[in-house]
């Protein structure tokens, strides 16, 4: 990881057993770090929405096609869209059925089947 990247945002909404270990790699690494409990007692009960809404907004930035849309159209998108977690082998869309809705996959990987 380089300068101005992040990690640990799971810890934000959920406690999470971390699927790794960070060590500094140079003599001298200067990090900023927030806790959980502080973000909570300074958003309050508004830490998942807000959470919720970066995901998504991060998820049409790294899209060809919805980067493309304005503020207003994506803040209108953000009210009706929903974050769904699947488990491993969980079918998200059947093969020969119709699919009407777009998925961004936000975190894990998914395969065809």
């Amino acid at each position: 990881m380089n300068e101005g990247e992040t990690f640990g945002e799971q810890a934000l909404y959920a406690k999470a057993t971390r699927q790794f270990s960070i060590r500094a790699a140079d003599d001298e690494v200067i990090c900023l770090a927030l806790s959980r409990d502080t973000l909570t007692q300074i958003l309050g009960d508004k830490i998942q929405l807000i959470i919720y809404r970066n995901y998504i907004k991060w998820a049409f930035d790294t899209s060809k096609t919805l980067k493309e849309l304005t503020k207003l159209q994506r803040e209108k998108l953000i009210e009706y869209m929903s974050i769904n977690q699947y488990n491993a082998n969980q079918v998200l869309v059947n093969a020969n059925e119709p699919c009407s809705k777009l998925i961004c996959v936000l975190d894990g990987r998914l395969s065809t089947v």
